[in-house]
């Protein structure tokens, strides 16, 4: 292997202190060379770059041995900040949830606007006014009730969105990443983001909304499944379903497709957890005797996956999309290599 040029090997060197001050969020200079393995002058020497740049402050310790007090660098989570925009189905039409999050996932700022005009005009309207009070955005993801294919909106619920390139219209408008999710493909990520549990394998988001037709999302080592298309979740094309346009959307009728898809799920992905978003169930007890079942039923050899019934599509949805931004800007600051 070719040894790294000097400027790799300090881009690495600052990648280590980044990471360690973002897991950390405040460390003394001492336990910051300590835990990089970096002498205290090359902390010095690097950490002038990443205070320059703000992404680092530095303090001092409210604690005192007796001597001056320590320098404490601090992560920055107002360095950089993410907007996210959710568009959400509810009561039968829809509504537009922007979000500004610092680094740290906090919210900042949240607006919902309603209403069955909404286009891409309104919403370069909006985002202008959030860059004006937050400068600091440097990045933008926004999730969708369907696919984005070569840079077109498809398999649209809302129509005028559909067919638009937001993408490339974003980014052009504002200068800086633009990210597009599927809703339920940014609900699973979210859930598998926020979750205590080590899932290894994959985890299975379904969404079976009031009366729109259900939609899924598998996240496995980290990464959402998205396909060659960007198609996979869509389930409401599967050929066992109902025509949707007939469907009654009772509960008897949406726990029967549910289950099928359970069944279907669990034959391609074998998953740790299955996580089931409805904003309401009758006897949610029952219903996992009923999931439980049936996977019993058809895999009697199996460990049943961890089933959830979970009413926080909203705030999953909101995560997982930031989720993602953080991913992003990882990435262009190559903070976790």
């Amino acid at each position: 292997m070719q040894p790294g040029t000097p400027n790799q090997l300090k881009n690495s060197n600052i990648n280590r202190l980044r990471r360690i001050i973002y897991q950390k969020k405040q460390i003394t200079k001492p336990a910051l060379a300590e835990q990089s393995g970096l002498s205290i002058m090359t902390v010095n020497n690097l950490m002038r770059e990443l205070l320059s740049s703000e992404e680092v402050l530095e303090t001092k310790s409210s604690v005192s041995t007796g001597g001056r007090r320590a320098s404490v660098f601090e992560f920055n989570a107002m360095h950089r900040l993410i907007l996210t925009l959710c568009l959400l189905e509810k009561n039968k039409t829809f509504a537009f949830l922007f979000s500004v999050h610092d680094l740290n996932g906090n919210i900042l700022l949240q607006e919902e606007i309603e209403g069955d005009t909404f286009d891409k005009t309104i919403a370069k309207q909006q985002i202008e006014r959030f860059l004006e009070k937050y400068p600091a955005i440097g990045c933008l993801v926004i999730g969708l009730p369907g696919v984005e294919h070569n840079g077109v909106v498809q398999v649209m619920d809302f129509s005028l969105l559909k067919g638009e390139r937001l993408k490339s219209y974003f980014e052009e408008a504002f200068g800086f990443e633009v990210i597009l999710e599927n809703d339920v493909n940014a609900v699973a990520y979210g859930y598998s983001q926020a979750v205590e549990q080590d899932y290894s394998n994959a985890v299975v988001g379904l969404y079976y909304p009031e009366t729109f037709p259900p939609g899924a999302g598998v996240v496995f080592n980290d990464r959402i499944v998205k396909g060659r298309n960007g198609v996979a979740g869509e389930i409401a094309h599967l050929p066992s379903d109902p025509d949707w346009s007939a469907f009654s959307f009772t509960e008897a009728a949406t726990i029967a497709n549910l289950l099928n898809n359970i069944q279907t799920y669990m034959s391609l992905y074998d998953p740790d957890c299955f996580v089931i978003y409805r904003n309401y169930w009758s006897d949610e007890q029952r219903l996992k005797v009923l999931i439980e079942g049936r996977i019993k039923t058809e895999f009697p050899f199996v460990d049943v996956p961890d089933i959830n019934l979970s009413k926080e599509f909203d705030h999953d949805y909101v995560f997982g999309l930031f989720s993602l931004g953080i991913k992003q800007l990882n990435m262009e600051l190559e903070h976790f290599n």
